[in-house]
């Protein structure tokens, strides 16, 4: 009966039982094998049988007949010159488990005060050599022993600094199995007729679930920030993953290189899709974000692991996912290396420059207690688990403290609940091999936790493109106070040991980031308002003979209600940091080079500086708020310098351009500054570029309900939206049953949308004059006076109206 021997995975968890296999070795040799004595190769000629290899590691496993012949092996084999180790496979527990293989290294983390000396004396004592410093993991290093003759020096050894009290963790380098979370169902062969559609994004039904789509007209994402995805392998030219991917390694073959390298790398590609899909056919929740591509073995060391994260860190992830871990379903608990335990940690602190990298992990699909998972129960990692299309705990999801959010995924096939469509690899290599219902290139059966992970982390994708100032626990804050509560179970403190805080819900997730400010706090869970931020309107066109622009400024809410003003002829002269030495007394100026923060509405730019900046083709502008009317305090922006493209602009035409719709790139409006309540409807100009056959007016009593995600909140009485008109004339009186819903509001927000088509059953809006992801920046008209008592309130309860145009213009062009 083989003996039971033991590691120490980490600082805090008990020693874990490893169990010999009584009849099968691993041998790893040196660079040439001719130097094996004739009794060596006798051994592995006629009494060993190869049965598996290790490629990365240059491992190859024997089988033997009996337990006596297996330690001979080893002993014999770790006398000869031409072997690096001979080691017998081991199993964590019972030999029942995977196969677990020593590679005669150990790492070993050392206490802050032990020194140099004294860990080159403990080395010297038992033979060791360092191989490399952990750059994760200060005072930390990779050892290699000496393999003994039974072949378990790394083990011995590293339990023996361990027992030294110099250390925070020791433990040998093992290579075990990590296993996949995907569950994958197949579609029943009725649906197969829709396999040439376009589009699969309209029938990605968890991207809706977890609000995805509505938080695109918020963000969908910015290159800038990098989503890691650690798997098997992605197949980074597939077309979604087209100019998105901005690096790559191979941890198997330590090459940059993470393409699929054999028949069953599917998984990392499905799981990539559904972070960062650019939408071609499919989407991932974040299809403007980046791509990190990592590719790792099946089995892997737990040395490399660490590298791995630590590799993600430094080259530039914002978000890490990983889909996979200990084997599902064991009951048993599988301790966190030490090693990885560190590398996590110095990913979450030391990551993007401080803020640190949230690292998503699978719950797993065992249907257990995820606490027995060390990787997805480390508090460091964001646990996700996973829904169906039913609102309901996925049958195979892990439940416990642990998991932090949950996300759709597939459900039970044979029930008919839904799996996801993403990625696949291209030509019938991975999943789909044409039995599905979608093109080979994509998937319709994946699923599991595998699925839920990186739709997390395709939404805190979002998150931090929304606002990349976020630290790792504010985003973990974001998304708990935002979750919608599915299900039942939760405690006092808001937590489901199935759903965690609930299920993610990405477009709050992505309006909390957008109003939070690092240290700050957001809005609460289930709100369905957020705070208004402040915005400045100007004139769409202007003739450079008029008289100097106006601007209409609003604080939005908060304590910064004092303003400055900057003007641009080029917006990206607002970037201080690139271009504060571009700027001259030509092309820039700021209130706030000669006077005091103003408070008077509107602002008008003064005659002189308009005399020096009316020569360029368009002005940008932009506003500051501050709650000192002398000094920078509680500071908010219209535009920020990282968004300086997206400032306003006014277009400076000569008078003989005023009419030429040639001129225009998107459609313009505008209308008085104020209007009585009883007085008429007011009259609204449109202007519309000359590829414009049609064009529809939309007014608002809030800014936000423009917004395609925000058509729920719509009703008669805060919001009109006009049949589409041909592309003539130029005045547009609002319609009085319009005006007569919503003249009790404060402010009438109003804007045009455009379109190159006649208007028809099937009109969708190709052009807005502003886009749904700036509503702030809508133009309005002041309300004044009073109608016989009425209130607002009374018109507000009238019947919902729903207008999907907006948002089947966006489906239908990628936006």
């Amino acid at each position: 009966m083989s003996a039971t021997l033991t590691y120490h995975p980490n600082a805090t968890d008990p020693p874990v039982a490893l169990v010999p296999d009584p009849t099968r070795l691993a041998v790893r040799f040196g660079v040439t094998r001719s130097e094996l004595s004739a009794q060596a190769q006798a051994l592995l000629r006629t009494h060993a049988a190869p049965v598996a290899q290790l490629a990365g590691y240059g491992i190859t496993v024997y089988d033997v007949h009996t337990e006596a012949a297996r330690k001979d092996a080893v002993s014999l084999l770790n006398r000869e010159r031409d072997v690096d180790l001979a080691a017998p496979v081991l199993h964590k527990r019972d030999v029942s488990g995977d196969d677990v293989y020593l590679t005669g290294r150990f790492v070993a983390q050392f206490l802050p005060e032990v020194t140099r000396a004294q860990i080159d004396e403990l080395n010297a004592k038992y033979g060791v050599r360092i191989v490399e410093e952990l750059g994760y993991a200060e005072n930390g290093f990779l050892l290699d022993a000496p393999a003994g003759t039974n072949g378990l020096g790394a083990l011995e050894t590293a339990n023996a600094y361990v027992a030294s009290g110099l250390t925070v963790f020791s433990h040998p380098d093992l290579i075990s199995k990590r296993h996949r979370r995907s569950v994958t169902a197949m579609p029943d062969a009725t649906d197969r007729a829709v396999r040439d559609d376009t589009s699969y994004v309209g029938r990605q039904w968890h991207l809706d679930d977890a609000k995805v789509r509505a938080a695109w007209a918020l963000c969908r994402g910015k290159s800038e920030i990098v989503v890691a995805i650690l798997d098997d392998g992605i197949d980074v030219d597939h077309a979604e993953f087209s100019g998105k991917v901005v690096g790559q390694y191979d941890f198997t073959a330590g090459v940059p290189d993470a393409t699929p390298k054999s028949d069953s790398d599917n998984h990392g590609t499905a799981c990539a899709g559904v972070a960062t899909a650019s939408g071609k056919r499919s989407s991932g929740a974040a299809p403007d974000c980046s791509l990190l591509a990592v590719r790792f073995p099946s089995s892997l060391g737990d040395a490399d692991e660490a590298k791995m994260f630590q590799w993600a860190a430094d080259n530039g992830a914002d978000v890490i996912s990983c889909s996979w871990g200990p084997a599902d379903g064991t009951g048993n608990t599988d301790p966190l290396p030490g090693s990885t335990q560190a590398a996590i940690s110095y990913c979450v602190t030391s990551g993007r420059s401080g803020k640190g990298i949230p690292v998503c992990f699978a719950a797993g699909n065992g249907n257990e207690s995820v606490d027995l998972d060390g990787y997805a129960s480390n508090p460091d990692v964001i646990a996700v688990a996973a829904i169906n299309d039913h609102g309901q705990r996925s049958w195979y999801s892990d439940q416990g403290t642990a998991v932090w959010v949950c996300a759709p995924s597939s459900g039970d096939a044979d029930a008919g609940e839904k799996a996801i469509i993403t990625t696949d690899r291209t030509g019938g290599a991975g999943y789909n091999a044409g039995s599905e219902d979608v093109d080979v290139d994509y998937t319709s059966s994946f699923g599991g936790t595998s699925s839920a992970s990186p739709l997390v982390a395709g939404i805190i994708g979002l998150i931090l493109s929304a606002n990349p100032d976020l630290t790792v626990s504010e985003v973990r804050t974001v998304l708990k106070d935002t979750a919608e509560k599915v299900g039942t179970g939760y405690d006092a403190s808001g937590h489901s040991p199935e759903y965690g805080y609930g299920r993610v819900n990405a477009c709050e997730a992505v309006r909390s980031a957008q109003t939070m400010t690092s240290g700050g706090s957001s809005s609460s869970s289930g709100s369905t308002s957020s705070p208004v931020g402040p915005s400045i309107v100007g004139p769409a066109t202007l003739e450079r003979t008029a008289a100097a622009p106006q601007f209409t400024l609003d604080p939005g809410t908060g304590p910064a209600i004092y303003y400055a003003v900057e003007v641009a002829t080029s917006a990206e002269l607002f970037d201080s940091a690139a271009h504060e030495a571009d700027r001259t007394d030509q092309t820039f100026w700021a209130s706030w080079q000669t006077m005091s923060f103003l408070s008077s509405n509107p602002f008008q730019l003064p005659d002189d500086v308009w005399q020096r900046l009316c020569s360029a083709d368009s002005l940008a502008y932009r506003a500051w708020f501050s709650s000192n009317d002398s000094s920078w305090a509680d500071t908010t922006v219209t535009t920020a310098d990282a968004d300086a493209a997206s400032a306003p602009v006014i277009q400076l035409v000569d008078a003989s351009e005023r009419s030429a719709p040639d001129q225009l790139r998107h459609p313009q409006i505008t209308g008085p500054t104020s209007c009585d309540r009883i007085g008429d409807p007011p009259t609204l100009t449109v202007r519309l570029p000359r590829t414009a056959r049609s064009f529809r007016v939309e007014l608002a009593t809030a800014p936000e309900l423009f917004a395609s995600s925000n058509a729920d909140e719509r009703t008669q009485a805060t919001y009109y939206a006009g049949l589409p008109s041909l592309a003539t004339g130029a005045e547009v009186v609002v319609p009085i049953e319009a005006w007569e819903s919503l003249r009790y509001a404060e402010r009438l927000f109003y804007r045009v949308a455009s379109s190159p088509t006649a208007p028809g059953i099937d009109w969708f809006a190709q052009d807005t004059s502003t886009p749904d992801a700036f509503p702030e920046r809508c133009p309005w008209i002041e309300l004044a006076g009073s109608v016989n008592g009425r209130s607002r309130d009374a018109a507000a309860s009238r019947t919902r109206v729903a207008d999907d145009d907006e948002l089947l213009w966006r489906r239908r062009n990628g936006v």
